[in-house]
This record gives C-alpha cells, structure tokens and sequence, in this order.
C-alpha cells in the first residue's frame, strides 16, 4: 500500500521550497509514527520505551569515557579519527559519515583537550579525500558526468591520484602543526 503523505509532501516541499529540510524532516517522521501506529499497532507504551530507549542510549559518552581511560593521548585518537574516516569516505557521502562519526568523536575530543577548530578542519579535509577516493569517489563521477565519453572514469580516477596526494599532505601539515588552522580564528578574537 502506498503512502502519499509521506514522499510527494516531504520531497516535494524541500524541491519547491515551500518548506526547509528540518519541517520536511518533522513531517516524514510524522508521517512515520503514523504509519508504525496504523499498521503495526504501535502502543503509548511502545512509543514510551523507544523515546526512554533513545533518551538513555550514551555510546557518545561512553566513548569518551573510554578514551579518557585508555589513555590514548591527543595524537591516539587522531589517528582513530584519520583511520574512521578515510574507510567511510570510501563508501559513504560526507554527510552520512558526519552524522555518523560526529556524536561519537566529538566527546572523544573533548576528553584529550582538543580544540574543536582544529578538529573540524581536519575533518573536512578527511571528507574531501573521501570525496576523491573510490569506489564512491563522487567528485570523480561528477567530473565524469561533465566530460561525458570523451575521459574513461579511470583516467579520472588515475588523475585524482594527485589531488588525494596534496590532500594527504594538507592533513600531515595540520596535524603537525595546528597553528595552521588556529592562526585566523585567533585573530578573530
């Protein structure tokens, strides 16, 4: 059985701009709640459960009360980090390995003391290698998609083997030295 609230309002609303992603978002999970209760009969008490569920779920804690026991250091969880990311950026889209990663590295960094600056520039360097690197490789098929037939994809995989290369170095240079990317924002204090 379809279900027309939920793709045509939700989809439709973001591409007509009628509303934002966060309304359209509300909407479908809406949508879903009313779904799960018309076809599985989905209980107060059920409903209960999964929000307490959700609600006491502390993996984002517990990891950074795992790192601040292990004693990795500063550099031992940057290295997770770089590791984490650049297996996802293989598979994943930028997006989906923030709302992945972030609310489980986030209290990691903040139990070694890292400045959140720093953090989040290496991390966007971490997704943009992920962006270069196949079998996702979406800057790769875009760049296919604009010279058609005319480049084989892996002439273009082959070139990005460069810009993954300067990329990689960007990431040593910060990690080495995190002045780098601390330097502006300091002087916007």
């Amino acid at each position: 059985m379809a279900y027309p609230c939920v793709h045509p309002r939700v989809i439709g609303g973001i591409y007509s701009g009628l509303t934002i992603a966060t309304e359209a978002a509300a909407f479908g999970a809406s949508c879903a709640l009313v779904i799960a209760w018309l076809r599985s009969g989905l209980t107060a008490e059920d409903f209960h459960q999964s929000i307490v569920d959700t609600l006491h779920s502390g993996l984002p804690q517990f990891m950074g009360g795992l790192v601040a026991t292990m004693d990795l250091g500063l550099y031992g969880v940057i290295f997770f980090m770089v590791i984490i990311y650049l297996i996802l950026g293989c598979f994943l889209d930028p997006i989906g390995i923030i709302l992945i990663t972030l609310p489980i590295l986030l209290p990691m960094w903040k139990a070694v003391g890292a400045d959140m600056i720093w953090m989040g520039m290496l991390v966007v360097m971490l997704l943009e290698i992920g962006l270069l690197t196949p079998p996702v490789g979406l800057n790769a098929f875009a760049v296919k998609t604009v010279v058609g037939d005319a480049v084989p994809l892996s002439t273009i995989l082959r070139g990005l083997i460069w810009f993954i290369a300067v990329d990689v170095i960007v990431v040593a240079l910060l990690i080495a030295f995190p002045e780098i990317s601390l330097y502006l924002p300091g002087k916007l204090e």
